[in-house]
């Protein structure tokens, strides 16, 4: 009769051993706000219920192997608060820059940190709140109130030349939301925010000091004529992707703006 090799009177089943070795250890994520780096980044969560279709990525299938050049960051860094938040919203910008709006993906922006995808499923939900996130961080202010140069005329030029400078720091902004403006109505309505009401805005304030000189009666031109001038040249940095000379600005005012205004007033 055969040996016991357990010496317990029963016998292992065929293929196995006391010497056989453990499963490896499955490394997780704590719950915490600190990022924690791992080997190997840990399989995506699933996306939070609730999440909008438009939100979904449509890019095709992620690689499954490691990134070129964005893996892990070396052992024992560790990033917490503040830094930790600019570090992943700085990787956001640069993937919505590098591939737009739809086809930007967490596995990407987590690659460019050096961080998990868990750790940005914490703070932001859902993609269109990390890129509201970035762009609010990354987009350029709204343009300050125009100079009282003491003439209409030379107000609205100052305000244009303000408006086609900051519009043009605000080029990759359009750019990478232009594919989702049209569904999105919060990125539309940032959009809207950081460049025709800004502009509206100051247009009315110019406005409203010409009236206190005496020069004309605002409430007598339409809204279209008043948003006209940053209108036109908004259009043409969005066209052109550069400022327009400051011949173009000239021409705007004194070949449409004014000779509407002496229309109305």
């Amino acid at each position: 009769m055969p040996k016991d090799v357990n010496g317990g009177g029963r016998r292992q089943p065929p293929g196995t051993s006391h010497d056989s070795p453990a499963e490896p250890y499955e490394p997780y994520e704590p719950a915490e706000t600190a990022e924690t780096y791992a080997p190997a980044a840990p399989a995506e969560p699933a996306e939070p219920a609730g999440l909008a279709e438009s939100d979904k990525s449509t890019a095709p299938a992620e690689p499954t192997g490691p990134p070129d050049a964005t893996g892990p960051a070396p052992a024992g860094r560790r990033r917490r608060g503040a830094a930790l938040e600019d570090a992943l919203l700085q990787a956001a910008w640069e993937e919505l820059l590098a591939v737009g709006y739809h086809a930007l993906t967490y596995e990407a922006v987590a690659a460019r940190a050096h961080t998990s995808r868990t750790v940005l499923y914490r703070r932001w939900p859902q993609r269109l709140d990390l890129v509201l996130a970035a762009l609010g961080r990354q987009a350029p202010p709204l343009p300050p109130p125009p100079p009282d140069t003491g003439a209409l005329r030379s107000d609205v030029l100052a305000l244009l030349h303000s408006a086609t400078a900051q519009m043009t720091e605000m080029t990759p902004v359009l750019q990478a939301v232009t594919d989702a403006r049209a569904r999105d109505s919060d990125l539309s309505r940032f959009v809207e925010e950081r460049t025709y009401q800004a502009g509206r805005e100051a247009m009315e304030a110019a406005l409203d000091r010409a009236a206190q000189r005496g020069e004309l009666d605002p409430s007598r031109l339409p809204a279209r004529v008043i948003a006209l001038p940053f209108t036109l040249v908004v259009g043409e940095v969005l066209l052109t992707h550069r400022a327009p000379s400051p011949a173009t600005v000239a021409e705007v005012v004194d070949q449409v703006f004014l000779p509407l205004v002496h229309h109305y007033c």
